[in-house]
């Protein structure tokens, strides 16, 4: 929806500019509007800035570079609800002010609510609903929305500042505490804008990302600058900036605690998915969903459609074979089949490598392959959507990941897990020792995730050894008990596949091109209510999401539900074999890496070696994104 930024210095008062350049930095979140906020002498103050609305620069005086302040927010606003000047932030309600980014799905309800016992209600906007049941109920009010958000509410009278982050971290926000500063914004590159902001590699950061393959919070790549966890909230104390971080939710675990039968939980989770579907497609915008011809997206779409018959779906195709990565002829069967508009994005080799150094460069973190995410974004701006409802979430949620398939035969090694001290160090066995190191389910999730092996690292890191790699991981690994690892396996998966994968990188690349990504499937209440149900049901050991595919069998013709998972993203590893172009580019990335003097340069030229060897390039990737994010940000 929009974009967040701020910041509160204990000292002396610091220069707007600081804040103009850390909010023009995040200008693609929200390109519609822009405002801002200063304390001063113990109240708010609104500004206008460049980017804001005519009306908006007639109410509010300009925010100039030398005004000083202690305290300021920041906004950008991608207009989706309520799509007046009433709708702006950041917004004001007495001593209490709010900057908020994301999507309040039960807004019109609480708003129902707080008006019965008073409230009267300036904008028709969810912030303002936000704004006002802080309010009235103080910070608590968090456990009451149903949504996608990141928040800043600053409270004067408490002397305190609150930044909150939804329970799944749908929606990013990353500080920084430098001493007498706090430094807050939606992107990492909006904080590297402030002048007390001093880029520095976190090389305990850079290893968790090399092994998850994407930064788990509260940890980045930077030193010194945090991703607060989901489901969190930051309280910041306005004369001593001491803080205090509580969670206000936990992923549900067991036992189980539902009674009906598996026939009664498929009709639950469809009448819970058909209503999670029809809060999700509110907008004052248009709203497509992505649609591959799969389970996920598919059943999405087809919900959505009985609620909104204008809905219309998106599909990229790779070559229009619907072999490989294509799924265009599963898809347009299924757009015919529910009778809906199917916007077609053609990709090529040529649209793949366009704007590559800018789209990497662009993910403040080294990732493992070149996010289509980017590509999709761009297109569907082009032709004028600002909201896409997307399948992500459903593996998580449903298990629908073929690791699930393959855990009994990992349990089935366990009992010898004591060979893997007796195998010799054999750079052939080398991947079976690792595997039989596997001790519990945590480590056998990382093993699952695409990112570099600990033994990897041990030869590619320098100042890094075995022992040390894997203190950094095991705080990441502790867990509460599970009735059984396809529980551990579903506990992970939400906290890392989804919060710190899936839904960043959709968030930072679909923001690119100012488009909000919406997730029924990580809807907190559905979540909560397939947590309840009996293992057996959601997991039945030959085939993935048994539950979501019984729901899924009302919607979706038979040869589309048995399709094999593909994914969604870029042949990249194709491309990388046949395209020069793109073999000089990874092999410059390469070079430049060698130079840092922070890997060993024979353990690079080892793992590119082995990634052509298997035709397998994440590693590569990974590498890749190094370089490019070593240059672009230290």
């Amino acid at each position: 929806m929009c974009g967040i930024s701020g910041y509160i210095t204990r000292k002396q008062a610091v220069k707007a500019s600081n804040i103009i350049r850390m909010n023009a930095a995040i200008r693609h979140r929200g390109p519609d509007d822009e405002g801002f906020v200063c304390l001063g002498e113990n109240k708010f103050n609104s500004f206008s800035g460049g980017n804001s609305t005519a009306a908006i620069k007639s109410l509010y005086p300009r925010l100039e570079e030398e005004y000083l302040s202690k305290m300021v927010l920041g906004f950008r606003r991608l207009a989706i609800l309520d799509l007046s000047e009433k709708g702006h932030q950041p917004m004001l309600s007495g001593e209490v002010c709010i900057t908020f980014n994301g999507e309040i799905y039960n807004f019109k309800s609480l708003r129902t609510e707080l008006q019965a016992s008073g409230i009267a209600f300036y904008s028709a906007s969810d912030t303002e609903v936000v704004l006002k049941a802080y309010q009235k109920w103080g910070i608590d009010m968090v456990s009451r929305l149903n949504g996608m958000f990141a928040i800043a509410i600053v409270d004067l009278k408490l002397g305190k500042t609150f930044l909150v982050r939804d329970r799944l971290g749908i929606k990013p926000l990353f500080y920084a505490q430098t001493g007498s500063h706090i430094t807050w914004c939606s992107e990492i590159k909006g904080i590297l804008k402030a002048e007390w902001i001093r880029p520095e590699l976190s090389m305990e950061g850079l290893l968790l990302n090399f092994q998850f393959k994407s930064s788990v919070a509260p940890g980045t790549c930077f030193e010194g600058i945090h991703a607060l966890p989901p489901a969190h909230i930051l309280a910041i104390d306005h004369d001593s900036l001491v803080t205090s971080l509580d969670q206000y939710w936990q992923i549900p675990l067991g036992p189980a605690k539902y009674t009906g039968d598996i026939e009664q939980a498929v009709a639950e989770i469809e009448q819970k998915l058909s209503t999670i579907t029809a809060l999700q497609i509110q907008a004052d915008v248009p709203v497509i969903t992505m649609m591959s011809g799969g389970v996920d997206s598919t059943l999405i779409t087809a919900l959505a459609q009985q609620h909104n018959k204008n809905i219309s779906s998106y599909t990229l195709s790779i070559d229009g074979s619907g072999a490989g990565n294509d799924e265009l002829p599963q898809a347009r069967k299924m757009a015919e089949q529910l009778n809906i508009r199917q916007y077609v994005q053609q990709i090529s080799d040529a649209d793949i490598l366009e704007n590559a150094f800018h789209h990497i460069s662009h993910i403040e973190e080294p990732y493992n392959s070149l996010d289509v995410t980017f590509n999709a974004a761009r297109y569907l701006q082009e032709q004028g959507f600002k909201v896409i409802l997307s399948g992500n979430g459903a593996d998580e949620v449903f298990g629908g990941y073929n690791y699930n398939l393959n855990l009994p035969k990992w349990r089935k090694l366990r009992p010898y897990s004591f060979m893997a001290g007796l195998l010799p160090n054999s750079p052939a066995l080398q991947r079976l020792k690792y595997y039989l190191s596997l001790k519990d389910i945590g480590q056998f999730f990382l093993s699952t995730t695409g990112g570099l092996r600990d033994y990897q690292l041990d030869d590619l890191v320098k100042n890094q050894d075995l022992g040390s790699i894997r203190d950094i991981t095991k705080p990441f690994l502790e867990h509460p008990k599970f009735a059984a690892d396809y529980e551990g396996l579903y506990y992970y998966d939400l906290k890392y596949s989804v919060s710190a994968h899936h839904v960043y990188h959709d968030d930072i690349c679909a923001m690119r091109y100012s488009v909000e990504m919406r997730y029924p499937y990580l809807d907190h209440e559905l979540i909560e209510m397939v947590a309840k149900l009996p293992l057996s049901y959601r997991y039945n050991g030959r085939y993935t999401k048994p539950l979501l595919r019984k729901v899924a069998a009302g919607y979706i013709a038979p040869d589309n539900l048995q399709m094999s998972k593909k994914g969604f993203s870029l042949p990249q590893d194709r491309v990388l074999e046949t395209n020069k172009e793109l073999q000089d580019f990874v092999q410059k990335q390469i070079a430049y890496l060698k130079t840092t003097g922070l890997f060993e340069p024979k353990a690079i030229d080892k793992i590119v070696r082995e990634g052509a060897q298997r035709h397998y390039y994440v590693y590569t990737w990974q590498l890749v994104s190094t370089a490019i994010w070593m240059q672009t940000y230290l």
